[in-house]
């Protein structure tokens, strides 16, 4: 594959990859307010859209490693900042804000999905405590060394 080809491919990637987390972004929105509304069929039905959003941002994300690899440059961040640097300044004034726009767009994907994480480990733990009886933390004694008489 020539440069030339390898860069296309890049751009268009990346163009792809920031309609792809909009909609992922979107995806996980929607997935925090079914987890809140404890709403499993929903959950399951967003569960195979998610799935079938994430397989091509993996798959270009590898293939942007080994296009920046076929450059000779790093398969990272770094590399593709090294790329943006060597570019002609009508193509890197285009490509820079996208990549940037990108990287921000993962960001706030990881964000809401740590936010999804924790409210479905509170949940968990509020089932577990339903479930199997486990003892809250929210009524253990301050001192657990001392057993009240009452």
């Amino acid at each position: 594959m020539t440069p030339r080809e390898c860069l296309q491919q890049l751009v268009g990637g990346v163009q792809q990859d920031l309609d792809d987390y909009d909609s992922l972004h979107q995806i996980l929105n929607e997935q925090y307010q079914l987890l809140r509304e404890r709403n499993s069929q929903g959950l399951t039905d967003l569960l195979k859209r998610e799935q079938t959003l994430l397989l091509p941002l993996r798959q270009r994300a590898a293939l942007r490693s080994k296009l920046l690899a076929q450059l000779g440059l790093d398969a990272s961040d770094h590399g593709m900042r090294q790329l943006l640097d060597k570019l002609p300044t009508n193509l890197s004034e285009k490509l820079s804000p996208q990549w940037q726009q990108l990287q921000q767009r993962v960001v706030e994907c990881k964000r809401q999905n740590e936010q999804n994480g924790k409210l479905l480990a509170i949940q968990n733990q509020v089932i577990r405590r339903m479930l199997y009886g486990e003892p809250s933390s929210d009524y253990s004694p301050a001192n657990p060394g001392y057993n009240s008489p009452y």
